[in-house]
């Protein structure tokens, strides 16, 4: 296994011609607008790209260019000379059987969280990126391939999203100085901003309004919690793909250090999305119970019923805000 070096991956580029992108299961915005905007660099570059992932594409980031080409897993098998995985911190997050499915020479992986497992043939990890969208961009200027507004508009939201809309601590100057390229090249932000946050279901804000009616507040109200039943999808006619960001309206309290959104899955258990401020690292928790993410963002699985996910979690939370305080 070989670790790091953006330049094996020009290599890479520079000697292979076929590519497959795929990203993590239950993509969100940095997994789809890092996948494309890598898809639209190597078909600049004059290569053949196939997009595949395990789950479908959010129906809000459908309007990025290229996103109705994105397959979901054939019965067959893919070839390809280099399977790119972007934006996944392990191979399982793939989903095993796409990543099975696809025969290669190489595999590469590019990502940014913390907790990556390296387990491609090349690894370009950088826990210090924002976002996958952000590494894409730098790998776009190593190989002086020009960004089309297409690109432009995919890796944008990447970093948008992935910053939570800029208001995360990973919102740097750098990131500030990437965007504002992006928007010279052809990104448009308010087009971005409508299609994300404008264009919403009815069911999607009734959802809302039960999983906020069940808010919960513990640990002295510095850690805040919400849930999301299976019941409430059948109630309100929504899916999985109605609730990202729904875990950053408990973030938004004041004092509150930790925020948590629980899901029922019928085979998982309980699906854990955190959010933390500052410097409180739920990556650690997460990795506790063999998930992974980075600092300020995490995710991971519980097994169990809901109530007794919410008192393994606050007792987890617990410990990690009785440590970052010592």
């Amino acid at each position: 296994m070989t670790v790091n070096s953006m330049d094996e991956i020009i290599q890479a580029i520079t000697t292979h011609q076929n590519y497959c992108i795929s990203t993590h299961t239950n993509p969100d915005g940095d997994a789809i607008g890092s996948q494309l905007g890598l898809a639209h660099m190597l078909e600049g570059l004059g290569k053949s790209v196939i997009l595949v992932n395990r789950d479908p594409t959010p129906r809000i980031y459908r309007f990025l260019p290229g996103a109705d080409r994105i397959l979901q897993p054939a019965d067959g098998r893919l070839s390809c000379d280099v399977f790119f995985i972007i934006d996944c911190s392990d191979q399982a997050r793939v989903g095993n059987e796409l990543f099975s499915s696809v025969q290669c020479r190489l595999t590469i992986n590019i990502d940014h969280h913390i907790t990556n497992q390296q387990f491609a043939d090349i690894n370009w990890v950088d826990k210090h990126s924002s976002s996958s969208s952000e590494m894409i961009y730098r790998l776009a200027g190593r190989l002086h391939v020009k960004v089309s507004p297409e690109t432009a508009d995919c890796l944008y939201t990447g970093i948008f999203m992935d910053t939570g809309s800029f208001r995360q601590s990973n919102t740097t100057s750098i990131v500030l100085k990437t965007v504002a390229d992006l928007v010279e090249l052809g990104a448009n932000p308010s087009r971005v901003a409508h299609e994300i946050y404008e264009k919403q279901s009815p069911g999607r804000l009734r959802l809302l309004a039960r999983v906020l009616n069940a808010l919960e507040l513990r640990l002295e109200g510095k850690m805040a919690l919400v849930s999301v039943t299976r019941d409430m999808f059948n109630a309100t006619g929504t899916t999985v793909e109605d609730i990202e960001e729904f875990v950053n309206y408990p973030r938004s309290i004041e004092g509150v250090k930790v925020s948590a959104l629980l899901r029922e899955e019928p085979v998982r258990g309980i699906k854990v999305s955190l959010r933390s401020r500052d410097s409180t690292d739920v990556a650690s928790v997460a990795s506790e119970f063999g998930g992974g993410g980075h600092q300020n963002a995490a995710g991971f699985y519980i097994n169990g019923n809901l109530e007794d996910a919410k008192d393994c979690l606050e007792k987890a939370i617990r410990q990690l805000l009785n440590e970052t305080q010592s």
